[in-house]
């Protein structure tokens, strides 16, 4: 009897931590169903108003300058159990939350997306770093002026832009000369990621389930994050250069890939 009690016990201790998880897991489900989408706002500052410009040879793309006082760290408890639950694992190398951290995470997103969203379009780009750029280029560089990781418990447990993740960045873009010829500023406009506002996911979990939720990655979108808004960043300046190089007649609207 003693046998059939304890037996029945752990049944209902493997259902009570069953039923969570199952609650998670489906969450997590409807979470990627409603991913983010769309791109990022872009206000132009200026444009070149002379005569005609050169083609340039390619794209390079400059690291984006940034302070470490523009960043603004996730201190939420999901924020801080993701972290420790990174360090247990070997998940991520050393302190993933410094600003540090969140600034080579976000250069390197963002430059990684631009480039890849120039190349589907047949435009050749590489990274300026380590090149010695020659005759006509057309140089993107800028300076990222907010970097907020927002907060990651107000994001999955209330949603409605609460605890939003929010990144901006001023872009300018340059053709450069030949024979020491100074620069051309082509255009000049500035980027906001506006991380989205949808509704959150697990007001019926309670909080410590959705904080754990959240923290593990289970539940949420990973669109809606400092990297995710870089990424989406990066593909918006791509498509802003590509169509300022069809307006000059650097290539054809033909090559690009329909979106």
């Amino acid at each position: 009897m003693e046998k059939s009690l304890s037996k029945g016990s752990k049944d209902v201790s493997k259902l009570t931590i069953a039923l969570p998880l199952a609650a998670i897991l489906s969450l997590s489900a409807c979470a990627s169903q409603n991913a983010m989408t769309g791109e990022a706002k872009i206000e132009r500052v200026s444009s070149y108003q002379g005569g005609v410009l050169p083609k340039p040879d390619q794209v390079l793309v400059r690291d984006f300058r940034m302070a470490p006082e523009v960043i603004t760290i996730d201190d939420s408890m999901s924020a801080r159990l993701h972290s420790h639950l990174n360090l247990l694992t070997g998940a991520g190398e050393g302190d993933q939350s410094s600003s540090q951290a969140v600034a080579q995470q976000v250069q390197a997103t963002f430059s990684k997306a631009l480039l890849t969203e120039l190349k589907k379009g047949h435009v050749s780009a590489r990274p300026e770093a380590g090149y010695a750029p020659a005759g006509h280029n057309l140089i993107v560089r800028g300076e990222f002026t907010g970097i907020d990781e927002g907060n990651r418990s107000k994001r999955v447990m209330v949603g409605f832009g609460r605890g939003a993740s929010d990144v901006q960045a001023h872009v300018t873009l340059l053709l450069t000369g030949r024979d020491g010829a100074p620069p051309v500023v082509v255009s000049e406009f500035t980027v906001n990621s506006e991380s989205g506002q949808k509704p959150g996911a697990v007001v019926g979990l309670g909080f410590w389930m959705a904080a754990v939720g959240a923290a593990t990655g289970s539940i949420g979108d990973k669109k809606s994050t400092v990297e995710g808004d870089a990424a989406r960043m990066g593909e918006s300046v791509a498509r802003q250069i590509e169509k300022l190089m069809v307006a000059y007649d650097w290539i054809a609207p033909e090559q690009l890939p329909l979106r």
